[in-house]
């Protein structure tokens, strides 16, 4: 937690469920903070104020970014294991993995514009795809 008023932290919250955090993704109006690990790999989510954990789901290996859907309360990770998590609130504070869209092996780099809805990962070239792709996925309701 950082003061931004006095440009100081004022204290950390640790990680007792899973290491190696990569993206984190922020839910302003419920205060919660979702981080992505990798060992194991897993979302976990927190109360930002109190630094309690709320819950941890299950994702597939070598997250790389992770967006909240504030609109659908869905979070959207992209994991270089080949896959597109996409996970749903079903109890409160309590998130699930609803569906795994296949990708691209080391397909993990993405960004979530919220004004569209709209998903874009980068797809990386391999022996089967010459040239890299921007994939471009439609949030549906």
């Amino acid at each position: 937690m950082i003061d931004l008023s006095k440009h100081e932290v004022i204290y950390n919250h640790a990680l007792t469920s899973a290491a190696a955090n990569y993206p984190m993704a922020l839910d302003r109006a419920k205060q919660r903070v979702f981080v992505g690990c990798r060992k194991p790999p897993k979302m976990v989510a927190f109360d930002a104020k109190e630094g309690k954990e709320l819950s941890a789901a299950e994702i597939p290996a070598d997250i790389d970014d992770l967006f909240f859907d504030a609109k659908r309360n869905r979070l959207y990770a992209s994991c270089g294991e080949g896959f597109l998590a996409i996970l749903e609130e079903k109890e409160a504070g309590h998130f699930v993995l609803v569906e795994k869209l296949p990708t691209a092996k080391l397909a993990r780099t993405c960004f979530f514009d919220p004004e569209t809805s709209r998903l874009y990962l980068g797809v990386p070239r391999d022996r089967t795809r010459p040239k890299p792709e921007i994939r471009v996925y439609q949030a549906q309701p």
